[in-house]
């Protein structure tokens, strides 16, 4: 198998469905274009450690797109810790209309995501090099976000508290793992709103959903938690 070829782009497009999300040709294509882009700056600068093509295909752009059914139809999203551009950049081919931020301390990862923002001429989307508390205390990115996503948290309780300075009113943070244990989602009701910044009166409660599935031929567990912040 071959990025680009006619089994990679099943996999994708079939790995897509059974996740409830459709992709055309045209996207698979962008995605083709990221990966290659991802194997060739990959032999000079550590990326990642996937580079097989078939575990590319699920485990970097199926599963990016397993948070499509979250997202919604315009607004901006944020992808903290955004890497090789995962799962910012596949969000973005998918839901084109979606304002995109992408985010991580790292500059050859964000020189690396803003060549296949050029390469895939995409709009409304920008690499920006720092680090998310930073962003928290400038007045550009407070409550500008509708979605903060993030695929590399070492912690739930971390990343929830930092991204909620950056969440817009009514706005949604997706948390994706392959695992996600008890006591982590239930650390999350323990977060003080008003000390993370949401709101002054920190009266606020958080919600979380978890949705678990499961990837195809690598068959490989997942999670997404969906985390809200409602009035109460």
């Amino acid at each position: 198998m071959e990025i680009g070829d006619s089994n990679w782009r099943a996999l994708i497009t079939e790995g897509a469905l059974r996740l409830g999300v459709h992709v055309s040709e045209s996207q698979v294509d962008q995605f083709a274009v990221h990966a290659r882009e991802l194997v060739h700056w990959n032999r000079r600068i550590n990326l990642t450690a996937i580079t097989d093509p078939e575990e590319m295909a699920i485990k970097h752009f199926v599963d990016s797109i397993a948070a499509v059914p979250c997202m919604p139809s315009t607004g901006k999203m944020l992808d903290i810790g955004s890497g090789a551009g995962f799962p910012g950049i596949p969000l973005k081919i998918v839901c084109p209309a979606v304002e995109t931020c992408l985010v991580d301390s790292v500059r050859k990862k964000v020189s690396f995501q803003s060549q296949v923002i050029r390469l895939l001429q995409l709009r409304e989307i920008f690499a920006h090099h720092g680090r998310v508390e930073d962003l928290a205390r400038h007045p550009d990115f407070q409550h500008q976000f509708n979605v903060i996503i993030c695929r590399a948290f070492s912690s739930l309780n971390r990343f929830v508290h930092s991204a909620l300075p950056l969440l817009a009113a009514g706005g949604t943070i997706l948390a994706m793992k392959g695992n996600l244990n008890d006591s982590e989602i239930d650390c999350i009701s323990d977060i003080n709103v008003s000390s993370a910044g949401q709101c002054e009166s920190g009266r606020l409660t958080l919600t979380v959903d978890v949705n678990r599935y499961r990837l195809p031929e690598l068959l490989s567990d997942r999670s997404l938690a969906v985390i809200r912040a409602c009035p109460g």
